[in-house]
């Protein structure tokens, strides 16, 4: 199966939530119109991610890099694909047999801001475009970040406004 590009897709607007404010740095998610919950808590409250043994260890990593660390580049997942959207955690398990892989998409913008957009279990080695729940999830973060990126281009948010948390505009795509 081949990625399709995502701009083939409008997905409509969103807006942007903070999700926590750390000592390190902020994170946030966005929320399309029409969902209830943005697309990180989409992704927290899936049963089938909630159960997967990796779920506590990604959400206690992210803590730590707002709170500790900060966004490093170094901690995600390149994607060869698609611009600056990410996979996190960049993890490699112990037991070569676990093949089973919690990925949660994100937009890294500096060391202190990141966006979070939904995620996927890959069930298997390969590619994540391989397997449709990810390729969604890949497609709606990459739109989400064309526009960001867009905002942030022509002047109607900054990457400082995202690491203070002091947005006035927080609805894109419209």
């Amino acid at each position: 199966m081949k990625l399709r590009h995502p701009s083939e897709r409008s997905y409509g607007p969103f807006i942007l939530v903070e999700v926590e404010d750390g000592k390190r740095g902020r994170l946030w998610s966005f929320q399309f119109d029409g969902q209830e919950r943005s697309e990180f808590d989409r992704f927290q409250n899936a049963s089938k991610i909630r159960c997967h043994p990796q779920f506590d260890n990604v959400l206690r990593q992210l803590d730590d890099l707002a709170n500790r660390s900060g966004f490093r580049e170094q901690g995600f997942k390149h994607e060869r694909y698609l611009d600056n959207v990410t996979g996190y955690p960049r993890v490699t398990f112990s037991d070569p047999k676990e093949y089973l892989k919690l990925r949660l998409y994100c937009m890294r913008f500096s060391l202190r801001a990141l966006v979070l957009g939904p995620g996927c279990i890959k069930e298997g080695r390969g590619d994540a475009e391989s397997y449709p729940g990810c390729e969604s999830a890949i497609q709606r973060t990459h739109y989400a970040y064309r526009i960001l990126k867009q905002a942030i281009r022509e002047g109607l948010i900054s990457i400082r406004e995202l690491e203070r948390g002091t947005l006035t505009t927080r609805r894109f795509g419209e």
